[in-house]
């Protein structure tokens, strides 16, 4: 007995494996028919995967009647969709309008004037002033990097206004004294002189071209906000016919200038600005072609353009530079002095009419002193 029943214990098992896969067979023949079947009405497109499938018009069988046309079979679709594109090309961004400027100019001389800079840090912050351009290398060519009296005066007044510093490019009094080789010079063999009595570093000269961006490189580690690059043209006025150029002209003087803005530029960490020479925005001949500032280039290479203004009429003559299709121009006004104004007329009432003429504007004392009344509050 026993052994009878282990025996029917393997059959069942057999039995049950058998209809497992006879049923998986069954499904599998099932299925493979199904996809046959089902294939012809799935349709894959750019827009999604389209499944239909047909049903017949009623439930029970009827005579066809004539029609002039057949129904057409209704179908059922589920639609699967692709997603969206998504447009990698971002919005323009909403541009900025440009910031005004209102600003003065510091001397050096005042840097170690303790109470002109407290006013002037006044004026900043009662918003008369934005700006404030520090006379970094003067005219004379003297250099104020390293001055205690620059980096106090800059404390004072950082965080109040913006801080602009000022460079005389190539008219220097002092380092073609210390530098004779780096001067124009004059046929005789001397440091050639303009109409003022002033010399000028030579714009042909790679060497010179180093000292200035190395100039331009100390600026830097004062952390401006903007560098202001005045007389960056060849002296206009003087005696053009008595220069020894020699063998340093080696391009014109368009050329020469252009190589040395693109090296100022390029070496400057913050925005450049450059002043146009007067004669040169007037279209005044021979003085626009002895200054040789190509101004189509000087529009392209710099952030802003400025011209400084006679203390006569400097409307007008701002007008007039205007007319002649420079209406980007910033102005550089000279503001009047005691003397300088007509009996019965003060410095004040002088001096708000000729800012009042400009939207923007560069100030200029010649002491760094301004009254708060000549400026409109902002």
């Amino acid at each position: 007995m026993p052994r009878s029943t282990r025996y029917r214990g393997r059959r069942g098992f057999a039995k049950f494996i058998s209809g497992l896969g006879l049923t998986i067979l069954i499904l599998a023949v099932l299925g493979g028919t199904a996809y046959l079947f089902l294939r012809q009405y799935v349709d894959v497109t750019d827009k999604g995967v389209f499944i239909e499938f047909p049903f017949w018009e009623g439930a029970m069988m009827t005579a066809p009647t004539a029609s002039p046309s057949p129904s057409p079979t209704p179908t059922i679709q589920v639609i699967i969709e692709a997603p969206p594109t998504v447009s990698a090309t971002p919005e323009a961004p909403t541009p900025t309008p440009e910031a005004s400027l209102k600003a003065v100019f510091l001397p050096q001389a005042s840097f170690s004037n303790t109470d002109t800079v407290a006013k002037v840090a006044t004026l900043c912050e009662t918003g008369r002033v934005d700006t404030v351009v520090l006379e970094v290398k003067s005219l004379e060519g003297v250099i104020a990097t390293a001055s205690p009296e620059l980096a106090t005066t800059m404390q004072t007044l950082r965080g109040k206004a913006k801080l602009v510093a000022y460079l005389s490019v190539l008219q220097d009094n002092t380092v073609t004294r210390q530098k004779s080789d780096f001067g124009i010079k004059h046929t005789s063999g001397v440091n050639w002189l303009d109409i003022n009595s002033m010399r000028w570093l030579n714009p042909y000269k790679p060497d010179v071209h180093s000292w200035l961006v190395q100039q331009v490189t100390e600026c830097n580690a004062l952390s401006f906000d903007a560098l202001l690059l005045d007389t960056l043209w060849f002296p206009a006025d003087g005696r053009q016919n008595t220069i020894a150029w020699g063998s340093t002209a080696t391009s014109t003087r368009a050329a020469a200038l252009q190589t040395l803005s693109g090296e100022l530029v390029a070496a400057a960490t913050v925005p450049c600005w450059a002043v146009l020479q007067p004669d040169v925005c007037l279209g005044n001949q021979p003085q626009k072609d002895s200054a040789a500032q190509d101004i189509p280039f000087y529009q392209d290479t710099f952030e802003q353009l400025f011209v400084r203004l006679p203390m006569e009429n400097p409307a007008e003559v701002y007008d007039s530079m205007v007319a002649a299709g420079l209406d980007d121009l910033y102005p550089i006004v000279q503001l009047p002095s005691q003397g300088s104004v007509a009996s019965g007329s003060s410095v004040v009432d002088v001096a708000q009419i000729a800012l009042g003429t400009f939207e923007n504007y560069i100030a200029v004392s010649a002491m760094g002193e301004y009254d708060p009344q000549t400026f409109a509050t902002q």
